[in-house]
């Protein structure tokens, strides 16, 4: 499925791969299209990183397929804008508020050409919104039995000012107190893999400052990872899933006979689509019509 509009605040351009449940090189091989993802705020500067579709048999990988040397350009009141590429993040692309401004109720299109590929999107931009009522609930939850979700609760409401042109509403509610990395750090953990193969290789062949150089990559990779997906709130105290099958599934990861970069893209997965909830809201509602919430990790 390929989206070709822009949505909401920005734009998302994206392909999704629907497989099976077997191994990502079964799929058949199409060819890579291109991705690109970006938002336009009035105000901001503009950002559009361009990406193309990773092949089946680097799945696991977690690399991203970044596109450098792309051709971005946004058109706006007869005119077209050139976004210019940012050397030191190849496949992001930028252009100043100041060139460009970005405005509420305007149009604007967007063209990617990269290597005989073209992209195409378009989008209006809404009109700022603001929150006008909170209502908070504070519900304590102590657990006494590990196996049990405990009750469905009520987080409280918010409600806010209509958003003129929006197509609709996204809420999202995080949970503060779980450490998880989202999409953007995946390719932290196929860095870490490419350095272990490299470091194998290696053996104690080499120059001994760059083996140790090598070394301290690594682990300062490692200390990262481990440091910001965790159960452990900031006070540095455990936390544990609040099912005893979940708890226990989790600490079987460090077991399963998978590469480390896998192992750290499931409990990233894990936290943090367990940590998180975000919902559609149509555009004729203004509140947040999320009446209930799944407790699913210990605490308050």
């Amino acid at each position: 499925m390929s989206a070709r509009r822009w949505r909401d605040l920005g734009i998302g351009v994206a392909l999704a791969l629907a497989t099976g449940c077997s191994n990502p090189s079964e799929v058949q091989v199409s060819e890579q299209e291109l991705v690109a993802v970006g938002f336009l705020v009035p105000g901001q500067d503009t950002e559009v990183r361009v990406r193309q579709t990773v092949a089946p048999e680097r799945y696991y990988d977690g690399l991203e397929d970044t596109l450098a040397g792309a051709t971005v350009e946004i058109e706006h009141a007869g005119r077209a804008y050139s976004l210019v590429e940012d050397r030191s993040e190849p496949g992001t692309y930028r252009i100043d508020e100041a060139d460009m401004p970005v405005v509420s109720g305007e149009t604007y299109r967007l063209r990617v050409e990269h290597e005989g590929r073209e992209l195409r999107a378009t989008t209006t931009v809404p009109g700022p919104l603001s929150i006008t009522e909170v209502s908070e609930d504070t519900i304590i939850y102590h657990q006494e039995y590990g196996d049990l979700y405990g009750e469905l609760v009520h987080p409280g409401q918010f409600r806010w000012g209509a958003s003129d042109g929006a197509a609709g509403y996204v809420v999202i509610v995080d949970d503060p107190e779980i450490r998880t990395l989202g999409e953007p750090s995946l390719p932290l953990t196929g860095e870490l893999d490419a350095l272990i193969r490299q470091r194998a290789e290696l053996g104690d062949q080499g120059n001994a400052d760059s083996l140790a150089a090598l070394d301290r990559r690594i682990e300062a990779l490692r200390r990262y990872l481990a440091e910001n997906v965790t159960l452990v709130r900031a006070p540095g105290d455990t936390i544990r899933w609040l099912r005893d099958r979940e708890q226990e599934e989790w600490d079987e990861i460090e077991g399963k006979n998978w590469s480390e970069a896998r192992k750290w893209q499931e409990r990233m997965d894990r936290l943090f689509w367990s940590s998180r909830v975000d919902y559609f809201v149509p555009v004729d509602s203004l509140r947040s019509d999320y009446w209930w919430a799944g407790v699913r990790f210990e605490g308050e």
